[in-house]
C-alpha cells in the first residue's frame, strides 16, 4: 500500500497576506527552508506501535509551499493587474508531477494508494482525488486509488474562497470542464 499526504497550512488571499505568510512562515512559501528528512507521525509514522494499519507502506509527505490549497496553477507573470507580485501559485502542478514521478518510481505497480491531507491538504485530496487516479489509469496500473480529507472543508465567508483567490491562483486552468460548466453562477 501507498499512503501520500498533502501537507496543510492554510492559504493567502491578497498581496498583504500573501507577504505577512513568506515573512512569518516560510517554510510555506518555498522549499527553501525544508529540513533535508523528516520523521514521520501519526499516518506516516514507521512505527508499529504509533501505526499498526500502515507502518510497513510507502509512506509519502507531500510539503506544502504553494499557499492556494493545492489549486493553483499560476506563476508571477499569470497574475492579474491587482495581484502582480512574485508569487507562484503552482499546487495543482505540484501535486501531478509528484504522482507521475512517483508512478515511474514504481507506484505503478501498487494495489491500493490512499491520499490523505489535512487543512490546505484535505482540500487538496477533495480536488485532485479523481484526477490522480486518472493518472494511475492513464499508465496502465489498477491501482484502487481512496482519499481522506482531514478538516479540508470551509465553511463560506468573506475571508475564504471564493472572494478573488481562484481568479489569481488560476483554478480555471485546473478544474474539469464538466465542473465549470455546472457551476457557471
Amino acid at each position: 500500500m501507498w499512503v501520500i499526504y498533502l501537507e496543510g497550512g492554510n492559504y493567502c488571499n491578497d498581496v498583504g497576506g500573501c507577504e505577512l505568510r513568506k515573512e512569518q512562515y516560510r517554510d510555506l512559501t518555498s522549499s527553501h527552508f525544508w529540513p533535508s528528512k523528516k520523521e514521520g507521525e501519526g499516518i506516516l509514522s514507521t512505527n508499529y506501535y504509533i501505526n499498526p494499519l500502515g507502518w510497513g507502506s510507502n509512506l509519502v509527505y507531500v510539503p506544502y509551499c504553494t499557499s492556494d490549497l493545492w489549486l493553483g496553477d499560476s506563476s508571477a507573470e499569470d497574475n492579474e493587474i491587482e495581484f502582480k507580485t512574485e508569487f507562484h501559485f503552482r499546487g495543482a502542478r505540484v501535486i501531478r508531477r509528484v504522482i507521475e514521478d512517483l508512478l515511474d518510481s514504481g507506484m505503478r505497480h501498487a494495489t491500493h494508494v490512499l491520499v490523505t491531507g489535512t487543512s490546505a491538504g484535505g482540500v487538496g485530496v477533495m480536488f485532485h482525488i479523481d484526477k490522480i487516479a486518472a493518472q494511475f489509469r492513464n499508465v496502465g496500473s489498477s491501482a484502487e486509488v481512496r482519499g481522506i480529507s482531514d478538516s479540508g472543508w470551509f465553511l463560506e465567508s468573506g475571508h475564504v474562497p471564493p472572494n478573488g483567490n481562484l481568479n489569481h491562483w488560476k483554478v480555471n486552468k485546473t478544474i474539469g470542464d464538466d465542473c465549470l460548466e455546472l457551476n457557471k453562477d
